[in-house]
């Protein structure tokens, strides 16, 4: 998903298990909602379930590694995601020296085309 941040933006990557707590919908589900061409691209409407987390603000946990750290990077990987108002668990593992946690909000959105 695309997120923004002032003026930059990010991709952020969910796997099917943390989309699927947010949207109620597995991946296989929806594996190609256009139905192999016979929608137009440009008429296309997103999935309800996709229209409504657009525009609301989450707190997504990153796992971050040291290659997230390199000059041109612009995706993270999204180890959970949060309501902003759950109360986030601490952490139950010991960090490890490669790879760090970072919980930070952020509000998906759809680019203007």
């Amino acid at each position: 998903m695309l997120v923004e941040s002032g003026e930059d933006t990010d991709v952020f990557v969910a796997f099917d298990s943390v989309m699927s707590n947010l949207t109620g919908v597995r991946a296989a589900e929806v594996a190609n909602p256009m139905g192999q061409g016979e929608q137009d691209p440009i008429g296309y409407q997103l999935p309800q379930f996709l229209q409504d987390i657009v525009g609301n603000t989450y707190i997504f946990h990153l796992k971050l590694t040291e290659f997230n750290f390199s000059g041109n990077h612009k995706s993270f990987t999204v180890a959970r995601i949060f309501d902003p108002n759950d109360r986030i668990p601490g952490l139950s593992f010991a960090p490890h020296v490669s790879q760090q946690n970072l919980y930070v909000y952020m509000t998906p959105y759809l680019p203007r085309y």
